[in-house]
């Protein structure tokens, strides 16, 4: 089954999108930035629609930033 996203701001309205990649599912912030107006937002999404919109977001020369993977993150706050 397909995922949609719609967005309601203009491209260059976005400052950045950082990725957390897992399996099936990722992690998507997105900073969105307009005058002196700044907010992100999460959302999670199937993997291969992240990796659209990887592909989209990068072949128009913008940044896409990974962070850690879920399963890193929770084996590095697991350890004493």
């Amino acid at each position: 089954m397909g995922s949609w996203i719609f967005t309601v701001c203009l491209r260059a309205c976005v400052a950045g999108v950082k990725y957390k990649p897992n399996v099936e599912w990722q992690d998507l912030t997105v900073r969105l930035v307009r005058g002196q107006v700044m907010v992100e937002r999460q959302v999670t999404i199937e993997a291969e629609v992240a990796l659209t919109w990887r592909d989209l977001w990068t072949r128009h020369g913008h940044e896409w930033i990974v962070s850690e993977t879920r399963e890193n993150n929770d084996a590095n706050t697991n350890h004493s």
